[in-house]
């Protein structure tokens, strides 16, 4: 079974003023590159991964079949150490996995995801 990512909301666009210290932080968590790791998926969302490794290492967005039998996963996408990628659900159409999540897998631990809600 998958670890699951807990999916977080930015504040904005107006927020209440002053912004407390940490008030527009969020946080990475640490892939499990031997169970993978998954989150629900409402369909309007940012995944953001962080290689926080030495060397490079790899993630892999896992896709489902859409009406038309097509599939498209991203394969071992990879992250030169200290480097980001970003990726939008906007469509959740050959995304959303059963029980409406996204389905994620690394090469190492040191890889982190996180993951924005834009609703």
């Amino acid at each position: 079974m998958a670890t699951a990512i807990t999916t977080q909301t930015p504040k904005g666009p107006h927020p209440t003023i002053p912004v407390s210290a940490n008030a527009l932080d969020f946080t990475f968590a640490n892939s499990d590159n031997a169970a993978g790791n998954d989150f629900v998926i409402t369909g309007r969302q940012l995944l953001l991964v962080f290689n926080n490794d030495v060397g490079a290492q790899t993630f892999t967005i896992s896709s489902v079949a859409d009406q038309f039998g097509r599939k498209g996963d991203i394969t071992t996408y990879s992250l030169d150490a200290g480097e980001y990628a970003a990726f939008w659900f906007g469509n959740v159409v050959g995304w959303k996995q059963a029980l409406n999540k996204i389905l994620l897998a690394s090469s190492n631990d040191n890889v982190q995801f996180a993951v924005l809600n834009l609703d």
